[in-house]
């Protein structure tokens, strides 16, 4: 009971829901009755006592919160920084064995049919939300001298479009599921199949004698407790809860800069498309653009990255010898692409007889996916099958042990003489 509460805790905290001491005392009791339904007389009573034990063993504190942010995130910025300062000097690490990776969602699609169509249309007709929607994982070192291939996850595992290509000679790796989520099961896989393999290969490429790094990652469901490779030499260290938007590295702008990349590219190329054919439409061209074409467009997006804005993004981090641009913005501000894009858009409609944009509605679209899931929340039946499963093998290896014993004949002292 004790897990499964403190797994739907920090899943319930990593979307940002405010959790209460009674919330967890009445949680604590549903879950107790899930897992023993044939006890049912014995009352668990979840009293405060119960509740202060169970907050300092997970180490949970009580905090107020402003909006939707935790009022004491900043404060707990510096014990973190201490902690991460801590692990890399034990490690002997230097910047460049570093890591940060991070999910974002990208409506591959939907720019034209949301913004284009929708200024004329109360709905786009044929647009399919979650079809159209991948998630993609960005990951790259502290010195941004290694940026390793985006990871997008689609829903289909074999899209026509890719019927005769090689997957594996793709500029992003690809990965499939249901709703194009990245799970439990995706990430370790990337981590051991394709993360630590490229990090050692690259920096033995580099004349690192004892390769090793250090991946920074957020807390949610994707993501198991713990992760390293055979050998130790690559570890995962999490970021708290909440401080992501302060400190996590992909998103200080990295993530946000290669989506704005993105979504200039199917502009031009819907541009391009009406000034050699004006008669064909936007609904036309959206029709012709597929995924392949998005996996192209993102991987140029993805590495069109300055080396100085990727080392930026790690200064809150306070990592490397010079943090005096800790509080430098990204790359790109987000009103100043907005307005950059309003004049594309300009051309587009007026192609097609569309009302103007202006640069706020740009900014919307841009962060459109802002708030789109990247990984699964689990259910609490989910919850507790996981828990369940993870403890039923060592309870039958215990049983087990136990019917031995039981199976032994008790002989006195006269028959064993």
């Amino acid at each position: 009971m004790d897990k499964a509460l403190y797994a739907w805790f920090i899943q319930q905290r990593s979307t940002g829901t405010p959790i209460s001491g009674p919330l967890l005392q009445e949680k604590a009791k549903h879950f107790f009755a899930q897992l023993n339904t044939e006890t049912a007389d014995h009352e668990f009573k979840a009293s405060t006592g119960w509740l202060e034990k169970f907050k300092t063993r997970h180490g949970i504190r009580n905090v107020s919160i402003q909006g939707e942010k935790l009022s004491a995130a900043e404060e707990n910025v510096e014990p973190f920084l201490q902690k991460l300062h801590k692990v890399i000097k034990e490690k002997n690490l230097i910047p460049k064995q570093i890591y940060n990776a991070s999910k974002t969602g990208l409506l591959w699609k939907c720019l034209q049919q949301r913004t284009l169509v929708s200024c004329r249309e109360k709905s786009a007709p044929g647009f399919k939300k979650v079809k159209d929607c991948l998630t993609v994982l960005g990951c790259i070192n502290a010195t941004g001298t290694h940026k390793l291939k985006a990871v997008l996850t689609g829903k289909s595992a074999k899209p026509r479009c890719f019927r005769h290509a090689n997957m594996e000679a793709l500029p992003v790796i690809f990965k499939s599921q249901r709703n194009a989520w990245m799970n439990s099961e995706i990430f370790p896989e990337w981590f051991k199949k394709d993360f630590v393999p490229a990090v050692k290969s690259h920096q033995r490429s580099k004349s690192i004698r004892s390769p090793k790094a250090l991946l920074l990652i957020d807390i949610c469901s994707a993501h198991p407790d713990e992760l390293s490779s055979h050998d130790g030499s690559v570890t995962c260290l999490f970021l708290p809860p909440h401080m992501t938007s302060l400190i996590q590295p992909m998103d200080q702008g990295v993530l946000q800069t290669m989506k704005n990349r993105y979504k200039r590219k199917p502009l031009q190329k819907v541009i391009c498309s009406q000034d050699i054919d004006q008669t064909q439409s936007i609904k036309d061209i959206v029709k012709l653009h597929t995924v392949k074409d998005a996996r192209y467009m993102l991987s140029d997006a993805w590495y069109k990255a300055s080396l100085k804005s990727s080392c930026k993004a790690y200064d809150k981090l306070r990592i490397h010898s010079d943090n005096s641009k800790s509080n430098s913005q990204p790359e790109f501000r987000g009103d100043n692409i907005a307005e950059s894009m309003v004049k594309m858009l300009e051309h587009v409609q007026q192609l097609d007889n569309e009302e103007m944009p202006n640069a706020r509605s740009v900014e919307d679209w841009l962060n459109l996916e802002n708030k789109l899931p990247t990984s699964p929340q689990m259910s609490d039946q989910e919850i507790l099958a996981t828990i369940v499963g993870d403890s039923t093998e060592s309870e039958s290896v215990c049983s087990d042990e136990e019917d031995e014993g039981k199976d032994e004949k008790l002989v006195s002292t006269k028959e064993a003489a």
